[in-house]
């Protein structure tokens, strides 16, 4: 018996690599496939389609070749998706680069997996009677969904803070899995979305090989997983509210024929005569986007002017506004300000400035070789404090809305919104989250459809109103169900009124968020290792049995 495995073991090692053209087909086809379920084409379905084809490359390539087959798939996946990076940066070498950096973190996901995998390249078909080989396989399928996590999970960390943009749980928000989001953020939806993806890979396998049984037992699992989200209660959207005035000023489409901070000037006029327009009696909260006042109200001599028109009609409704704060070393921040009667009274400043766009990393270096670089001309410097606003309330709210003295909002800036632990902090305790932004450097691309399905995420991962508000669109709300009230056109101007319900209750999401990601981490470790041991065990009884 122990011959007959051996001689299995060696077959499997020795087993050829796929066709090189099919496995080229395949990568490709799978990273479209899943640039094809996230906005603006929103097929989410199509995300089980694209991971299976990353799992069929792992499963008929050797480990090496499966890296680099993972790779391309990455690649043609985030150069799809960045459309929007051309647009912004003026080059499309920008958007090519990206795609290779994020690619890098795939091919170590298809190393992984290829040794994973390994013994199940042509063994799978005995699991069809033996239920302990079975539950084995279904074992290591959950080991590799942990790997893929923790491996994304690195990618939202490195390099230079990373980019968790392209993250495979947003392009679920139009499916039945978003209220799981509740209960394990972007990890879980994750989870289930690799786990049924490899189902499907898995299941092909054996129907190839005409093992329906086995077959079955896996599409029983993976149906068993997709039916789990209709449990999941939704949640009651009831409580103390206020009416708050959401407005997109509008934002030029291009930035020529403007000089020095015109640009600027004219988009906080847009918003200061939009606001004018449509303020009225029963408002409690004005909401400006990132960027409304780029130069800074507090120190900029017509763009105070310009902000204070609105004074007279505001009275003591407070407002809430992005803007700049420049510094005398050439460096700024991204704050988004609460103003009460003119009067700054509360501040936040963006944690997570976006390299490349908002700072350049060694620049001094990277000066010499790319002049393009001057184009940021300044630094932004990270702030220091949660995304966390306490707003303080018009003494005719404080009576609607029992309560004591203010209201506090979560308010991550922009990209932010991607980024799970900053949002985490900004939930907890608070009331409701804004997402203040500026998608007006990005065109109509799919930038902003994309960023919208993240504040969606949010909105049902937190259990909280959500709020989007953009300079030119997309700007619009969200309930904690994920339900959206409305959502406005792109470079268009628009003022909404929105009743906010009030909830300051955490979710098991945003409470475990930094446990669930230690977890993940462990988890996904001794995966690479037991996958690293198996393969080197698989080579020695292919050597033993040469003997």
């Amino acid at each position: 018996m122990f011959v007959q495995m051996a001689a299995d073991d060696r077959k499997i090692m020795q087993q050829p690599n796929q066709h090189l053209l099919s496995a080229l087909l395949l990568a490709i086809l799978g990273g479209i496939a899943g640039a094809l379920a996230i906005p603006p084409f929103d097929f989410w379905p199509f995300v089980f389609l694209s991971v299976a084809c990353f799992a069929l490359l792992a499963l008929h390539n050797k480990p090496l070749r499966a890296a680099l087959l993972g790779a391309l798939w990455a690649f043609t996946y985030f150069f799809t998706i960045f459309d929007w990076i051309t647009v912004s940066a003026g080059t499309p070498i920008a958007r090519i680069v990206l795609a290779l950096v994020l690619a890098c973190f795939f091919f170590f996901i298809g190393l992984i997996w290829a040794l994973l995998f390994a013994p199940y390249r042509e063994r799978v078909i005995s699991f069809s009677s033996n239920k302990q080989s079975f539950l084995g396989l279904l074992g290591v399928m959950m080991l590799a969904a942990f790997t893929w996590i923790g491996v994304e999970q690195l990618r939202m960390a490195i390099p230079f803070g990373g980019m968790p943009w392209g993250n495979i749980a947003f392009s679920l928000t139009d499916s039945p899995f978003l209220p799981l989001a509740r209960f394990g953020a972007t990890q879980l939806l994750q989870f289930f979305a690799v786990l049924i993806s490899l189902c499907f890979a898995f299941i092909y396998q054996l129907l190839v090989k005409s093992y329906f049984f086995a077959a079955l037992k896996l599409v029983f699992f993976a149906a068993l997983l997709a039916i789990l989200p209709f449990f999941v209660p939704s949640v009651e959207v009831s409580g103390p509210a206020i009416n708050a005035l959401v407005v997109q000023g509008n934002a030029p489409d291009s930035f020529a024929n403007y000089a020095g901070g015109a640009r600027a000037l004219e988009i906080t006029e847009n918003h200061v005569l939009l606001t004018q327009k449509t303020f009225r009696d029963g408002i409690d909260l004005v909401v400006w986007p990132e960027s409304a006042s780029d130069r800074d109200i507090r120190t900029d001599a017509k763009a105070r002017s310009t902000f204070a028109k609105i004074f007279p009609i505001l009275g003591d409704t407070p407002i809430l506004l992005g803007t700049q704060e420049y510094f005398s070393d050439g460096t700024r921040t991204n704050d988004y300000l609460v103003s009460v009667f003119g009067q700054i009274v509360g501040k936040y400043s963006k944690q997570h400035p976006v390299p490349f766009g908002e700072y350049v990393p060694w620049r001094k270096t990277l000066g010499k070789y790319f002049t393009q670089i001057e184009q940021i001309a300044s630094d932004m410097i990270p702030g220091k404090l949660p995304a966390r606003l306490d707003v303080p309330l018009r003494k005719e709210t404080l009576q609607n809305t029992e309560r004591s003295r203010s209201v506090r909002v979560g308010v991550p800036i922009c990209f932010e919104v991607a980024f799970d632990g900053i949002v985490a902090e900004a939930a907890q305790n608070t009331d409701f989250i804004i997402f203040p932004t500026n998608n007006s450097s990005f065109g109509h691309t799919g930038q902003a459809a994309q960023q919208f399905a993240m504040a969606r995420f949010r909105a049902v991962e937190h259990a909280k109103t959500v709020i989007q508000v953009a300079t030119s669109g997309i700007s619009g709300a969200i309930d904690p169900n994920g339900v959206v009230a409305y959502t406005t056109d792109l470079y268009s101007a628009d003022a909404r009124v929105v009743k906010v319900i009030l909830q300051s209750e955490s979710t098991f999401a945003t409470r475990t968020i930094y446990l669930r990601e230690l977890a993940i981490y462990i988890i996904s470790g001794v995966a690479t290792m037991y996958a690293a041991i198996s393969y080197v065990r698989l080579g020695r009884k292919n050597r033993i049995s040469k003997a």
